[in-house]
């Protein structure tokens, strides 16, 4: 069956028992419980537009746009942890250490250390590249 989302869901990634589409339609994070098939959230994240992506992992969801190339979005309590703006944005990938993140227009594919993103949730930090943390 079909399930409720934001407007225009683009991307989708699964994780912590739920599935997350990242909707372009109005910038928000829909998180679906994957056992009751039911819409659990729908989280602000104020990044609308075209492109982006998103990962589950390491506690929480990464979502990725150009403009806003990461925020992060607690997996347990759905809150915003942080926002990191200005260039780049646009795909991630997660691994088991890091966050690879692309810049579109720059044509570069950057890494950052899971450990530094968490660490910089608690403190401020320069966020990724030039980007900077709100």
């Amino acid at each position: 069956g079909h399930l409720a989302t934001g407007p225009r869901p683009r991307f989708l990634a699964a994780g912590g028992g739920s599935l997350y589409t990242l909707n372009q339609g109005d910038g928000t994070l829909t998180r679906i419980d994957l056992a009751s098939r039911r819409p659990l959230a729908t989280i602000a994240l104020g990044t609308p537009g075209p492109g982006g992506d998103v990962a589950v992992g390491a506690g929480s969801v990464w979502t990725t746009m150009m403009g806003v190339p990461i925020t992060a979005t607690d997996l347990a309590t759905d809150q915003v942890r942080r926002r990191w703006v200005g260039p780049g944005g646009d795909s991630l990938a997660l691994t088991a250490d890091a966050l690879w993140l692309t810049d579109y227009h720059g044509g570069s594919v950057s890494r950052y250390a899971l450990a530094d993103l968490g660490a910089a949730a608690a403190a401020p930090a320069d966020g990724c590249g030039s980007a900077v943390a709100r």
